[in-house]
C-alpha cells in the first residue's frame, strides 16, 4: 500500500504585537499562522514603577522641641534603604531603614540635606531628593510674673486682680486649684472676683499652659489668698463733751478686715460742731454747741470692704445756777447756803478752792457745796468764784457777788 502525503502549504508567520520593557520584564509576540489561526501570549506584568521620594518639604523644627517626620517614597519594590547626606543637624537621628527624622534640635539654624531612597529590585532602582531643614531659635517657655495676691475680707467683694505671665506661644490658658469658697476665676481674663465666704488663707496653685506645637510649655506656681474675718466697728458709743470744754482724742475701734482702716462720716458732717474725725478714727476738739449728735461713721480696710455704725456725741453745758449769794452781818450766823449747778454728768463735785478767800468767819464745804459761818468783818459787793467738776470731767465756774453788813451794834 502506498501512502500518499499530501503537502500543506508552509505556514507564514505575521507579527501582531511587540511588547517590550527595559526593565526586568517578558517579551510577549502575537503571530498568525498562514491558516489564520491566532494565538496570544498573557498580559504583561505592569511591573513595580519608577522608585520616587514623596515628601515634598520638611516642616520646621525648633530648639528643644520634640522633632519628628518620616520621609515618603513610592513605586519600586520594597523594602527600602535610606541615606542622607550631610548628617543632620546634632541631636536628630535618621533611621535608614524607615526613613525618619527625630530628635530634639540643640541649635538654630537651616541647612539642606541630599535623601537618597533605593528599593529592593534587581538590579536596584535609586533616587535622591534635596530638602531644606530650619530650625527656630528656643521657645521662651511661659513664667508666671505675678508674685503676691491681696488679702480679701469675709462678704465684701474682693479686689478684681489678673495674674501676668510672659513667655510662652500665645494664647496661654490658665488653671487654678484650691480657690477659696466664693471666689472664682476667669480663664479668659485671668482674673480672680468674687465675694469670699470664709476667713482662713488658702494655697492655690495657678498653671498656665502655651499653645506650642507640638507640646505645649507648662509653668505653674503657688500663691496665696488670706481672707479675714468680716470687718466691724467694735466702737458702741462715745463719751459726751462740754461746751467750751476740750474733747478726747477719743479713738473709734474696728476688727476684722484689712488694715490700715480709714474712718469717714457718711455726709461729711463733723462729729459735732468745733469737733474733727481724722482718717485714723481720732475725735478731738472742742465743742462749741450743746446738743446730742448722731452720724453714722464708716470704717474702710484697704481691701475695699466698708461698714458703718451710728454713734452719738452729747454735748453738756455744764453751769452753776446760783446767781449771787444773800448778804450777811457781822456776827448774825450765815447760811448754810447751797450752791448749785446743772446740765454736764451727774454727780457733781465743787472745788475747795474759792478765789478769793471768803471773808473770815465764812466757810465753803465742796463736799455739799455750801457756805456756812458768822462772818467777822464786812464787806461790801465782794466777788469769788467757784468752780465745779462733773462725772465727765467737764468744769464749770462762775463769779457769784457777797455782800457781808456791818454788824447792828456797831453803829
Amino acid at each position: 500500500m502506498t501512502a500518499l502525503i499530501a503537502s500543506a502549504p508552509r505556514p507564514s508567520f505575521r507579527l501582531l504585537q511587540r511588547s517590550l520593557r527595559l526593565v526586568l520584564g517578558v517579551l510577549s509576540l502575537s503571530v498568525m499562522a498562514g491558516c489564520n489561526d491566532v494565538s496570544e501570549a498573557p498580559a504583561p506584568d505592569p511591573g513595580p514603577g519608577a522608585l520616587t521620594i514623596v515628601t515634598a518639604s520638611l516642616p520646621d523644627a525648633t530648639v528643644r522641641q520634640p522633632y519628628s517626620i518620616t520621609i515618603g517614597g513610592s513605586g519600586g519594590i520594597t523594602p527600602y534603604s535610606w541615606g542622607v547626606t550631610p548628617p543632620l543637624p546634632a541631636n536628630l537621628s535618621f533611621n535608614g531603614a524607615s526613613g525618619a527624622i527625630s530628635g530634639m534640635p540643640a541649635a538654630q539654624g537651616t541647612s539642606s540635606h541630599t535623601f537618597t531612597l533605593q528599593d529592593s529590585s534587581v538590579p536596584p532602582q535609586t533616587t535622591q531628593k534635596t530638602l531644606s531643614l530650619k530650625i527656630n531659635q528656643a521657645l521662651v517657655p511661659p513664667a508666671i510674673t505675678t508674685l503676691s495676691l491681696p488679702a480679701g475680707t469675709v462678704n465684701a467683694p474682693y479686689p478684681q486682680t489678673t495674674l501676668n505671665a510672659t513667655g510662652g506661644v500665645p494664647p496661654l490658658v490658665w488653671q487654678p486649684v484650691g480657690m477659696p469658697f466664693g471666689l472664682t476665676f476667669d480663664a479668659a481674663s485671668h482674673s480672680i472676683s468674687g465675694v469670699p465666704t470664709s476667713s482662713g488663707t488658702a494655697n492655690v496653685t495657678f498653671t498656665v499652659n502655651d499653645s506650642a506645637v507640638p507640646f505645649n510649655q507648662t509653668a505653674s506656681g503657688t500663691l496665696s489668698i488670706t481672707v479675714n474675718v468680716a470687718l466691724k466697728i467694735d466702737t458702741t458709743s462715745l463719751p459726751e463733751g462740754s461746751v467750751n470744754q476740750g474733747y478726747g482724742p477719743v479713738q473709734l475701734n474696728a476688727s476684722g478686715g484689712g488694715q490700715p482702716y480709714s474712718w469717714t462720716i457718711v455726709g461729711g458732717a463733723p462729729p459735732a460742731p468745733g469737733l474733727t474725725l481724722s482718717s485714723g478714727g481720732v475725735i478731738t476738739g472742742q465743742p462749741t454747741t450743746k446738743g446730742a449728735f448722731t452720724n453714722t461713721y464708716r470704717v474702710q480696710d484697704n481691701n475695699g470692704a466698708a461698714v458703718t455704725q451710728s454713734l452719738t456725741i452729747t454735748v453738756a453745758e455744764l453751769i452753776i445756777d446760783t446767781t449771787g449769794l444773800p448778804t450777811g452781818r457781822v456776827g448774825v450766823a450765815y447760811g448754810p447756803v447751797a450752791l448749785t449747778a446743772s446740765g454736764g454728768t451727774p454727780p457733781y463735785v465743787w472745788s475747795s478752792s474759792v478765789v478769793p478767800v471768803l471773808p473770815s468767819g465764812l466757810l465753803f464745804d465742796p463736799n455739799s457745796g455750801t457756805v456756812s459761818g458768822a462772818p467777822l468783818v464786812p464787806q461790801i459787793n465782794g466777788s469769788h468764784t467757784f468752780s465745779v467738776r462733773d462725772a465727765a470731767n467737764r468744769t464749770a465756774t462762775k463769779a457769784l457777788g457777797l455782800t457781808i453788813l456791818d454788824s447792828l451794834t456797831s453803829r
